[in-house]
């Protein structure tokens, strides 16, 4: 099993972070650690996963916050969602939010809710061999 790690802390005119992988990766977990910026939690919250793949299908995913500190809340993505994601090769842009909240979150619903964070990041994909 093959661990990523990458910090998104994106600041207004800031170029996306990018993260690379194979087409198929589905032995890859990646970690995303969001800058918290001294934010304020009163749930353990929840993320929500958004990418729009090359040929414009949407992944929507919601995940669990894995841990929350005065620096950076992390979320991760386990290997069978990454090989969800790279199923198609391309450049998808995606986003991940943060929520405070534990209630049940829906594609329908997500919006109703108090973002805490958004951070864009661009996801591509490289055709296998």
């Amino acid at each position: 099993m093959l661990f990523l790690v990458k910090d998104l802390d994106i600041q207004p005119g800031d170029i996306p972070p990018t993260i690379h992988l194979k087409q198929g990766s589905n032995a890859m977990n990646i970690t995303l650690r969001i800058a918290a910026n001294d934010a304020v939690m009163l749930t353990d919250g929840t993320a929500i996963l958004k990418a729009t793949k090359p040929d414009g299908t949407e992944v929507f995913s919601v995940l669990p916050v894995s841990s929350i500190a005065l620096d950076y809340i992390v979320v991760k993505i386990g290997a069978d969602r990454v090989g969800t994601l790279t199923q198609a090769d391309g450049t998808y842009d995606a986003t991940i939010s943060i929520i405070d909240t534990e209630d049940t979150i829906t594609q329908e619903n997500y919006e109703e809710y108090d973002l805490i964070t958004v951070q864009p990041f661009t996801l591509v994909v490289q055709k296998t061999a």
